[in-house]
């Protein structure tokens, strides 16, 4: 989580775990090897997050 509340995530995911759109379906592992900004979360002001091994959660600001 930026200072600016973006949130960016990297590592190894499957099924949309990171949050980028081209990983969605993918059900064996799929790497992110840079951070990168979550798009679905671009125009949000994030206050918070939340990960663990098979979900993340942010709460944003309405």
């Amino acid at each position: 989580l930026s200072t600016d509340g973006r949130v960016f995530t990297w590592g190894c995911g499957s099924d949309g775990r990171l949050g980028h759109a081209e990983a969605q379906g993918h059900r064996y592992l799929y790497k992110e090897h840079e951070p990168r900004s979550i798009d679905l979360l671009n125009n949000q002001q994030v206050l918070s997050i939340s990960t663990s091994y098979y979900h993340m959660a942010a709460i944003v600001v309405q």
